[in-house]
């Protein structure tokens, strides 16, 4: 379905119902579109791999300006018109995605961060109009509906040598050898490598079930709060393996850091690999805190070409859109050393991902 190139209809609303938001950079919104919101929190036509915030209740041209040059308000709660094809009676309840900024393209299965609310009627079975009650403000999906979301993971004991794997909202925590993982009391989650002089890691995965072309979305805050040396390694991102002590994909988008200070403070290191492109590992310019958490989104749209930010600013430097990824991802965290007696401690406060079916 094309996107929209000019206004559509909005049934009228209650202005006390509207909220207003601050349009993207270089953004031309119509009338009825679809929205979505960037991490940095500014509103934008919708492409899969946003989160939906609602329906655009008018035009506005911000295509020549920066990001919060011009405002838009937007329908977030209430029933909305769409489109869904080949929709019937028994699809009521159901959930409905987005698909792109327009209202005529919209399904009942989809990418989990375009959720948009419920079938509540069906009008036409054969133009697939149909009427759709919107989600709460930033309401996520349940597992229940056909789509992929995993939500935060909490594990209450340790993981280490002895300790397994553990499983907490489709989340797997595991290690090889270590401490390995456990909540610290805060609502953290604790990932630490003792001072046995051996190789270890301590990693959080998901299952392979994030299908690049479909759209994914991975959201983690997490620093290394302490490391002993060189040794140490923390990886976070998309990949098409995790083995052993390391992501190890012929696809992969990721940040690095090295623990090579007492205080970690160390350069962020970003990367991607397909099949045939190899972005090397490079250096973003940005130093890390060992006492404040980083906010990182790593977003992969339906062409396979990937986007990471880090605390709301998206990273252009070094230029990674010349890998494309493809494939059933893994959303990873790992934190590892060789065979030494450094140990480290790394804190993971937030940890989501979104995916499409």
């Amino acid at each position: 379905m094309a996107l929209l190139t000019a206004n559509t209809l909005v049934e009228e609303r209650d202005s006390k119902t509207l909220v207003l938001h601050e349009v993207a950079a270089a953004e031309n919104i119509f009338k009825g579109g679809l929205l979505g919101i960037d991490p940095a929190g500014f509103v934008k036509t919708y492409v899969i791999g946003d989160i939906f915030v609602g329906q655009a209740y008018e035009a506005s041209d911000n295509s020549s300006g920066s990001a919060g040059d011009t405002l838009v308000r937007v329908v977030t709660d209430g029933d909305i018109e769409v489109s869904v094809p080949s929709v019937d009676r028994t699809d009521i309840s159901k959930a409905c995605f987005a698909q792109s900024d327009n209202p005529d393209d919209c399904n009942i299965a989809g990418f989990a961060g375009a959720y948009m609310g419920r079938v509540l009627s069906v009008q036409d079975s054969a133009s697939g109009k149909c009427r759709i009650r919107l989600k709460m403000p930033f309401e996520n999906v349940t597992t229940s509906d056909d789509t992929i979301f995993l939500d935060n993971p909490m594990f209450g004991v340790g993981t280490g040598a002895s300790g397994g794997t553990a499983e907490s909202n489709g989340w797997l925590g595991r290690s090889t050898l270590g401490l390995g993982l456990e909540s610290n009391g805060d609502k953290e989650i604790q990932a630490q490598i003792d001072a046995t002089s051996e190789a270890a890691n301590v990693s959080v995965i998901s299952e392979p079930i994030f299908d690049a072309t479909l759209g994914c979305r991975f959201e983690i805050e997490c620093r290394m709060s302490a490391a002993a040396g060189a040794a140490i390694d923390m990886d976070w991102g998309f990949a098409d393996a995790v083995v052993a002590t390391a992501f190890d994909g012929a696809t992969h988008v990721h940040l690095h850091q090295d623990g090579d200070t007492s205080t970690p403070e160390d350069t962020l290191l970003l990367g991607a690999d397909d099949t045939s492109n190899d972005v090397a590992e490079a250096d973003t310019a940005i130093n890390l805190s060992a006492t404040v958490n980083g906010r990182f989104v790593f977003i992969v749209r339906t062409t396979g070409i990937a986007e990471v930010w880090h605390n709301e600013v998206l990273l252009t430097a070094p230029v990674i859109t010349t890998a494309v990824l493809t494939g059933d991802l893994i959303a990873f965290f790992n934190i590892e050393k060789t065979a030494t007696t450094q140990t480290a401690t790394a804190i993971i406060v937030k940890m989501r991902a979104w995916g499409g079916s």
